[in-house]
């Protein structure tokens, strides 16, 4: 998941330094490109839709640690002053929250 999302994110221009918010912005155009349905709320991302979802309900284990690894990787690449500090997998039907800080 990290490999995925250092590849997948697009860096910044050299010397720029990102604010909290604009890697929030980031991850959150990265996951809308493919298809989570993203939105910010207070610092966090929430993900309305799981393009694995069927998989993740049997194996969330995995298909999470990928997606937060995901995030991580993305943050990471582009330099962010934030990381994602856990992944909460289905805190509603269709909602997983992913905590930055």
């Amino acid at each position: 998941g990290e490999a995925w999302g250092r590849f997948l994110v697009e860096r910044p221009a050299p010397f720029t330094r990102l604010t909290p918010g604009d890697a929030a912005d980031q991850v959150v155009r990265l996951l809308d490109e493919h298809g989570f349905e993203p939105e910010r709320e207070n610092g966090d991302v929430l993900m309305h839709r799981c393009p694995f979802r069927d998989l993740a309900e049997q194996h969330g284990d995995v298909v999470c640690a990928v997606h937060l690894g995901l995030i991580r990787g993305a943050l990471a690449e582009i330099g962010a002053p934030v990381t994602a500090t856990r992944l909460e997998p289905f805190v509603e039907p269709g909602l997983c929250r992913a905590r930055l800080g």
